[in-house]
This record gives structure tokens, sequence and C-alpha cells, in this order.
């Protein structure tokens, strides 16, 4: 609760107490409390923006596929790997009408 007072100002037993431990580190950081609606609506958008850190997204992001966009065949690879499974025919928009046409020229027959 004391490395992030702020965190905790809802807590129905230590909510004031943390309220004004929270004032008291932002008085001893040099910040002053907002006063005004424009002042709160700067400090919300300043937090929203604000990138937090985390240790596992900061190396999870150091993969070299993290930017890479895989086709078709290399997605269905890389599944064939992880299942162990061969990669099932998917077929193509083309196969797919042409399959289509065949039917509707049988019909018409």
């Amino acid at each position: 609760m004391l490395s992030n007072p702020a965190a905790h100002t809802e807590d129905p037993t230590h909510g004031e107490m943390m309220i004004h431990y929270s004032s008291l580190i932002d008085a001893h950081q040099g910040q002053a409390p907002a006063k005004t609606i424009e002042e709160m609506v700067a400090v919300f958008e300043r937090q929203r923006n604000k990138r937090q850190r985390s240790l596992i997204r900061d190396v999870a992001n150091q993969n070299e596929w993290n930017d890479v966009e895989l086709d078709a065949e290399q997605r269905e690879e890389m599944l064939a790997k992880i299942t162990g499974e061969r990669p099932k025919h998917i077929p193509s928009w083309e196969e797919l009408l042409s399959e289509v046409e065949e039917l509707l020229e049988g019909d018409e027959g």
C-alpha cells in the first residue's frame, strides 16, 4: 500500500490515510494537486498517455517475429510444427468459385 498509495484510496479502512499520504508525497515531489477541471483533465490525459513498464512485455517485444506478417503458407507450416498435424488444404477463392460454377452447370444440364 505504501509503495503506491494512490492505488488504494478507495480502500474502506485505509483510504483516507492513503489520500493524505499520497498528497504528502506529491507535495514533497513538488506536484501541486489539481484545482480546476482543466488541470484535472490534463492530469488524467497525462496518466492515460503514460506508458506503463512491463518487463515481460519488453522482453517479449524483442522477438524477431514481433513485427513480421506471415503469409498463409508460413502460418500453416508453423501450425503444423506446433500441433504435429499435416496442414489441411484450404481452397482459394478461385477454387471455390470454379466449384460453384461446376455445380451450377450441373443443375442446368
